[in-house]
């Protein structure tokens, strides 16, 4: 392999503040480790010649993002039945965020246990590596949701912790039971119809259920792979509201980049 899955994805490059999933180095990596032999709609995306975007993060600072867009030789390019539409985009995302208000939040769950509290700082060392980057669609607002989640906090609101586990069982949901978690409702609050939700759908639609997304996206293969996803699945419905809670979450994400990082030996070798 060419590059350090575990170096840290610096924010600036090329004079530029980048979101550190959707830079130029992210992309690197994005390239080398998505075959098109093992993502087929991959074909229809140019990676090279990448769209830049301006983010404004809650510090009022402006993070660049660059993003794939469809090309007009996919298969899966237009509009209707079977297409994701003429601007479907896919760009970075963090798996398991543990950005710092992340952090804080874990920590008062984690209540003073040094354990959880310890497992919490190895998980931050790697919120921006490259072993905990994949890609997402952009077009949907997938990231939305993931961000949101689909469990509550102690007072009976959306945990917004961008949990990876929780996002799968939200696609699991999606697949298996026909439940709309990851997608945006069909009109927003004022009334308008949510653009690209059914080019959201087409997306989704192109994958044979949660264990070939998982597989094709976040590299979980084999009965290894299956089983980690099942855990993710079972874990990602239940909320973090101790520290019991906490260690467990934690270990997944250990567990997932442990599993990520021989896969990706093994097919960039």
């Amino acid at each position: 392999m060419d590059f350090d899955l575990y170096k840290e994805v610096a924010v600036e490059q090329n004079g530029r503040n980048y979101d550190p999933d959707s830079s130029p180095e992210a992309w690197t990596y994005y390239k080398t480790v998505y075959k098109m032999d093992r993502w087929d709609l991959l074909k229809g995306f140019d990676m090279e010649n990448r769209r830049s975007v301006k983010n404004k993060a809650d510090d009022g600072k402006i993070y660049w993002r660059e993003q794939s867009q469809i090309t007009i030789t996919s298969a899966y390019y237009g509009d209707g039945k079977g297409k994701i539409g003429p601007v479907f985009k896919l760009g970075g995302e963090t798996d398991f965020n543990f950005n710092e208000k992340k952090l804080l939040l874990l920590t008062s769950i984690a209540n003073n246990n040094a354990e959880a509290i310890a497992s919490l700082a190895e998980c931050a060392k790697r919120h921006h590596m490259l072993v905990n980057f994949s890609l997402i669609a952009v077009s949907g607002n997938m990231q939305g949701q993931k961000s949101k989640g689909c469990c509550v906090d102690r007072y009976g609101e959306p945990d917004w912790l961008d949990r990876l586990d929780s996002f799968i069982y939200m696609l699991n949901e999606y697949f298996s039971n026909g439940k709309e978690y990851v997608l945006l409702p069909k009109v927003d609050e004022f009334g308008r119809p949510n653009p690209n939700r059914d080019c959201l759908i087409e997306f989704l639609a192109t994958f044979d259920g949660v264990f070939d997304y998982c597989r094709k996206v976040y590299f979980l293969e084999g009965e290894e792979g299956r089983e980690l996803v099942k855990c993710m699945i079972e874990n990602g419905s239940k909320p973090i509201l101790n520290a019991g809670d906490v260690k467990r979450y934690t270990a997944l994400a250990q567990d997932y980049w442990k599993q990520k990082e021989q896969c990706l030996v093994s097919i960039t070798k």
